[in-house]
This record gives C-alpha cells, sequence and structure tokens, in this order.
C-alpha cells in the first residue's frame, strides 16, 4: 500500500474513534407551575463537563434556568439554579450514573418545581 494511503486510513481510523469516544448528550429540562398551571418550562442539551443556560421572559419579568454537569468517581452531578425575577426559586444537585437519569421535584402544591434529566440519544 502507498504511503499515502496508509496516512489516509490512519486518519480515517483516529477520526472514526475519536467520534466513537464523544461525551454523551443528555436533555435537562425545568418547569414551574402555579396551582397546576405550567407558568414556566424549558429544556436544553447538555454533555459532561458542560453548561446551559435558558432565560425567558414574559408579562411577569424574566426567569433563568443554569446548570452544570460535572463527572465525579461514581457517575455525574447535574448542579442547577433556577430564579424568577431577583427569587431563586431552588438550587437542587441531582446525582446519577453516567448514562441515567435524575428528577427532582419539590416545592407545594402551590408553586412545584420539576427538573430533570436523560439520555438524549
Amino acid at each position: 500500500m502507498a504511503p499515502s494511503r496508509i496516512l489516509m486510513a490512519a486518519i480515517v481510523l483516529v477520526g472514526l474513534s475519536g467520534f466513537a469516544d464523544a461525551p454523551q448528550r443528555y436533555v435537562v429540562s425545568y418547569s414551574v407551575s402555579d396551582h397546576g398551571v405550567a407558568q414556566m418550562r424549558g429544556q436544553a442539551l447538555i454533555s459532561e463537563e458542560g453548561d446551559v443556560s435558558v432565560q425567558g421572559s414574559d408579562q411577569d419579568g424574566g426567569h433563568a434556568f443554569n446548570a452544570t454537569l460535572n463527572p465525579t468517581d461514581d457517575g455525574l452531578v447535574l448542579v442547577t439554579s433556577l430564579w424568577r425575577g431577583a427569587t431563586k426559586l431552588g438550587e437542587p444537585t441531582l446525582a446519577m450514573e453516567r448514562g441515567g437519569q435524575a428528577k427532582a421535584e419539590f416545592g407545594s402544591d402551590q408553586q412545584r418545581v420539576v427538573i430533570e434529566i436523560a439520555p438524549a440519544d
């Protein structure tokens, strides 16, 4: 085989193996409901060692959702914060296995917050 063909084959193999090792992507979502009616919600893609921020606004002001997905020895930890205007609604941290999913629910019947993460693929 000619040297240039060997080099191209090596580049293709390295490229394919790098693609196979790409970090898994997850969908992280949040929702806030008031008396059972959704007031705000959103979702975004995130991967290990990544972070996302989702912001929205309405007639009552804005909201912001921030999340960071950190690897640990035992799996992954999703660190979040959810704001409505200047009021922090919560900062839940969710632990999970790689490739797994997690969910946090808190609040009351009047105001319920749900944050979830699940594999995207």
